[in-house]
């Protein structure tokens, strides 16, 4: 099952993606701010290239809950 996973709650600004237990590729920053806006789709672009997966072949989207300021 491949998972893309999004964490935006906070200020470091991550992106994973996962096939069942294993990870496939990761990007994260903390910029000591805000900067989810600017990187976010960046990031998940890099994953998805990076890992040589297409949007269309993901199973299910993992998106952290909480008061940032992107979610």
């Amino acid at each position: 099952m491949k998972l893309l996973h999004i964490e935006t709650s906070g200020v470091n600004c991550s992106v994973a993606l996962t096939d069942n237990d294993t990870i496939l590729a990761t990007k994260a920053q903390n910029a000591g701010h805000f900067t989810h806006s600017e990187n976010l789709h960046l990031f998940i672009e890099t994953v998805m290239t990076t890992a040589g997966v297409p949007l269309s072949s993901l199973d299910a989207i993992a998106v952290s809950a909480g008061a940032g300021s992107y979610t």
